[in-house]
């Protein structure tokens, strides 16, 4: 069986895996179910040690149910306390002198998001240690006096009504909205920065400068995994991540670049597997190509309710990302993007963009062999090979210009176009002048991992292609405009 063949299998194979795992799902692992219910199924599982043994402060993993350990004891009674640097703010009764709840309620808003963000700081390490969980031993609302030393100096003064209001304040900021029905931070905060978009048309070299960005920790991304089962990453991961890294293959059939369910993933795929905008339907209905670029690639017929669930559904992601890899900027790697500028700039103002533009002649080669090799055997209607070619002409240049039209949304100093013969030439440099053109953080601490996955890199085989006349007639005829552009001499 040929790579290709395996891969496909191996997709069918993961997802009738997972289905017979979904059908198997207990009740307190279905995220489609109330809290409330999830525990009490969860409960009635524990035996009665296992409960005694939940009791404690420090609470032992239970890895027949896939409970993990967790550290009950973290303090936050004004800032995150007994975990490294943190900010302080005024103790109790100096917030009580304020006799402002929404103040306090902001203050434990932000002592949150810290909290979360240390929460996820400490993940890195591989065991979370006592103050580095998530439940708070705050606020105090205990009116008492001490033998020791008179006035509970922990609590918001003596009155039972400020003591209340405040106490419910604390609450509030530290839980988030009542309704939110994932983690608060996934609901309410917002990034530390816009993302990072690195755009192009397919078989534009964004695969490799993506890997390259993904060497810096400090960024989040789509991974594998998350593109197939964008509904199952909060929970879930643990029993499909397995099966499906044990199924695929470990290099992409089409241009043997590394694959694995962590390593970083086109978030199109998400997208597609969670909401209808769906621009590659066309790989099972090619003949339907031209319209689902319109209103899917380009978005220039898109309905305003469409394009309003699209931005919906994409932050969700972008936030889901994050929270999963641990970055503080998201990294989008997306050639559908590329027709979406304006909308990504509306919904992420400052966002940074690199634009990749490769020899027009390799990417018609490429891209007409990937249709070939990968899309016609899904295709549910088939149609022949000219118009198959005609499509790709055609889509390129709607690509092309929709991109060139909608870049003057994206503010001055936030674009960098490069040829991507250029980054092949020199990855390393060009790499450091993205970083420091679109005032990108972290160069440094990232360089040592960014130059070992270059150095990686050399001796990497890359499909070749002749161009035969017929290839040569094509792209002169069709991207004639963007050959002489960006200087690609005429064939």
């Amino acid at each position: 069986m040929n790579i290709k063949k395996r891969f496909i299998v191996a997709l069918i194979a993961t997802a009738a895996a997972n289905m017979q795992i979904l059908a198997q799902m207990l009740p307190y692992q279905n995220p489609n179910l109330s809290s409330s219910e999830r525990a009490d199924d969860l409960i009635g599982r524990l035996t009665l040690e296992e409960k005694s043994k939940l009791m404690m402060d420090q609470s032992p993993a239970i890895k027949r149910l896939g409970i993990p350990e967790f550290h009950w004891w973290n303090e936050a009674l004004h800032g995150v306390g007994r975990n490294g640097t943190a900010t302080v703010f005024p103790i109790t009764m100096c917030m009580a002198a304020s006799w402002n709840d929404a103040l306090l309620q902001d203050v434990f808003t932000a002592v949150s998001d810290e909290a979360r963000a240390k929460n996820q700081e400490a993940k890195k390490s591989g065991k979370l240690k006592r103050y580095q969980c998530l439940s708070f031993w705050t606020p105090n609302i205990n009116i008492f006096r001490d033998p020791r030393w008179g006035r509970g100096q922990e609590t918001y003064g003596e009155d039972p009504y400020l003591t209340s209001k405040m106490g419910l304040a604390v609450v509030r900021g530290l839980q988030g909205p009542e309704n939110s029905k994932y983690r608060k931070l996934l609901a309410e905060s917002k990034p530390a920065h816009d993302p990072l978009f690195i755009l192009g048309h397919w078989r534009s070299g964004t695969t490799f400068l993506h890997n390259i960005f993904a060497q810096d920790k400090h960024f989040g991304y789509t991974t594998t995994y998350q593109t197939v089962f964008p509904h199952y990453v909060m929970a879930l991961q643990g029993f499909f991540k397995p099966t499906m890294g044990w199924l695929m293959p470990d290099h992409r059939p089409t241009d043997n670049m590394e694959l694995a369910p962590d390593l970083p993933q086109e978030e199109e795929f998400a997208i597609n597997n969670a909401c209808p905008i769906n621009y590659y339907n066309f790989w099972f209905f090619p003949e339907k190509m031209q319209e689902y670029a319109d209103r899917y690639l380009t978005f220039s017929k898109i309905t305003p309710q469409e394009e309003a669930l699209f931005k919906q559904e994409f932050d969700k992601l972008v936030r889901i990302s994050l929270w999963n890899t641990g970055g503080t900027q998201y990294l989008s790697k997306n050639p559908p993007h590329t027709g979406r500028v304006k909308a990504l700039t509306e919904l992420y103002p400052n966002a940074k963009f690199v634009y990749l533009i490769r020899n027009p002649y390799t990417v018609f080669e490429s891209t007409r062999n990937f249709f070939l090799n990968t899309i016609k055997p899904l295709e549910l209607h088939s149609i022949s090979q000219e118009e198959m070619e005609q499509n790709i002409l055609h889509i390129y240049m709607d690509l092309y210009h929709a991109y060139q039209k909608q870049k003057r949304f994206i503010p001055e100093g936030n674009l960098f176009e490069v040829r991507f013969e250029d980054i092949e030439q020199d990855a390393l440099g060009m790499t450091a002048r993205i970083y420091h053109d679109l005032s990108l953080p972290g160069w440094e601490e990232a360089r040592p991992a960014i130059e070992k996955y270059i150095g990686g890199k050399k001796g990497y085989k890359k499909n070749k292609y002749a161009y035969d006349p017929r290839t040569v007639s094509l792209v002169n005829e069709h991207w004639g405009e963007v050959l002489d552009a960006w200087g690609y001499p005429r064939l």
